[in-house]
């Protein structure tokens, strides 16, 4: 008899445990808390299966919470974490996995269950996940691919308390009604985003943008890449993928990668002035290179003051090649990172923190990319959507202040006109976005001199080449 405690199946409901204690703060991304070879003992395929339940349940957390404790007669959280973990990673099979047999994955689920608990906990999950299987009723197909973000395609769910949307486009129809009545608690769940950020979204988006960017949460984030020369300068064609593993992306000068992990760590050994990066992120710093070009402006220094692995900082120094680029980041580890990735650019210079002192009024540009709520990103950051609330939200307003305030001290204000922040967030929220910028500038006695908010762009369903990050940018011209 094969042991319960070692299959693919058994990996994930492990994995699943040990991030049941901490929701709603979970620990992303997931590989941060498997431990060191938890599945060093299965072949590629029950590795691939044991990564896609675990997925697939950290992605739909609050739907399957639903489903499940729609069958659970006891209050969830008095639930112990190994059943709780058991009743998630099965429930996300047996509602998001259609190829899996039914029986296996109750009956595997309920041995680990077995041999973590007692025999009774298993009668528990066995009963539960049974249900669950009953519940699922059928599938809606994907619609066509180019009208996966039309409204009526997001209504075909959105107005239903028996349908959950699946990452792909389809929709996973229920026996019953079982959602929440009500629309926004409704939309959190069959979304899996905080219901407190759903109604901030409804609030300050209005529900249709709220709708849209919660549907974009659902879909696996590419892997996408920025292309030499591209999305960068401020005048050049942009060339083509040379690569087999590269797909044009929509916006040029970007594509979509989809060979391996070690494949592409290859390619971009061989190509060090290509990025993985979302156009989103991009947009910033060629937004400020296209701005400066069309104005004449040369800036003799810039300061990427919270440049974490250095994305951002060799944009700069390919955009900015006769400019100075002084990076840093207050995150010992990053800064690792980042003079690693900035050494092969000879106008980047890594400076500590706390050695920026000198630098007071020498400064023409300031680049804050500052911390944020990540609303932009949630298909890529699964904990930010979970974790959010409004003391959150008005933490990260007060520190954002805190950090323009600080580095606008650093700016050369002793000619009018040159010293400028380029704003930059990967947040949807107009609180952190242009309320700040607004901000900086009143505070400045300075202005606006250009904004630029992209909304988070894909939907379940949509091509990959379609998919990009939401993000805001704004230059603010101190006076």
């Amino acid at each position: 008899m094969s042991d319960p405690a070692v299959g693919a199946r058994a990996v994930a409901c492990a994995r699943i445990r040990a991030q049941v204690p901490r929701f709603p703060k979970l620990a992303f991304d997931a590989r941060d808390v498997r431990g060191t070879g938890d599945d060093a003992h299965l072949d590629a395929r029950d590795a691939a299966l044991a990564d896609a339940i675990e997925q697939c349940t950290l992605r739909h957390w609050l739907a399957i919470e639903c489903v499940v404790r729609a069958h659970v007669e006891r209050p969830w959280l008095t639930v112990q974490p190994p059943l709780r973990a058991a009743l998630m990673a099965g429930a996300a099979q047996l509602l998001f996995f259609d190829r899996l047999p039914a029986h296996a994955v109750v009956d595997e689920t309920v041995d680990w269950t077995k041999s973590q608990l007692h025999k009774g906990a298993g009668g528990m999950v066995n009963a539960v996940l049974r249900a669950v299987a009953a519940l699922r009723s059928g599938v809606q197909d994907a619609p066509d691919p180019a009208r996966a973000e039309d409204p009526a395609a997001l209504a075909r769910w959105s107005s239903r308390r028996d349908a959950l949307p699946a990452d792909d486009g389809r929709v996973i129809m229920l026996g019953r009604e079982v959602l929440p009545a009500d629309p926004a608690e409704r939309l959190s769940v069959q979304t899996s985003h905080a219901r407190a950020l759903i109604a901030h979204w409804r609030q300050t988006l209005g529900a249709d943008r709220a709708l849209a960017v919660a549907a974009h949460g659902l879909c696996r984030p590419p892997t996408i890449v920025a292309l030499p020369d591209a999305a960068t300068d401020a005048a050049g064609a942009a060339p083509g993928p040379a690569h087999g593993h590269l797909i044009p992306h929509r916006e040029p000068g970007f594509a979509v990668w989809t060979g391996s992990h070690d494949a592409l760590e290859a390619w971009l050994a061989a190509h060090p002035a290509a990025r993985v990066q979302d156009p989103a992120s991009a947009a910033a710093v060629a937004s400020l290179a296209a701005h400066c070009a069309s104005r004449g402006e040369r800036p003799r220094r810039i300061l990427d003051a919270c440049a974490g692995r250095g994305t951002k900082a060799i944009q700069l120094a390919r955009a900015f090649p006769e400019s100075e680029i002084v990076a840093t980041d207050p995150d010992a580890q990053r800064m690792r990172a980042l003079r690693a990735r900035c050494a092969p650019f000879p106008n980047v210079t890594v400076v500590d923190t706390d050695a920026l002192g000198p630098l007071a009024g020498t400064v023409d540009i300031a680049l804050l990319d500052v911390p944020c709520t990540n609303t932009g990103t949630l298909a890529r950051r699964l904990e930010a959507r979970y974790r959010w609330s409004d003391d959150e939200l008005r933490a990260l307003r007060r520190m954002q202040r805190e950090i323009a305030e600080h580095h606008a001290a650093l700016l050369d204000r002793s000619v009018a006109g040159r010293a400028a922040i380029l704003w930059s967030t990967c947040s949807v929220d107009p609180t952190e976005n242009r309320e700040q910028a607004s901000w900086i500038a009143q505070m400045s006695r300075g202005s606006v001199e250009l904004e630029s908010m992209r909304w988070p762009s894909g939907a379940p369903g949509s091509p990959l080449t379609e998919y990009s990050d939401g993000s805001y940018h704004a230059l603010v011209r101190l006076g």
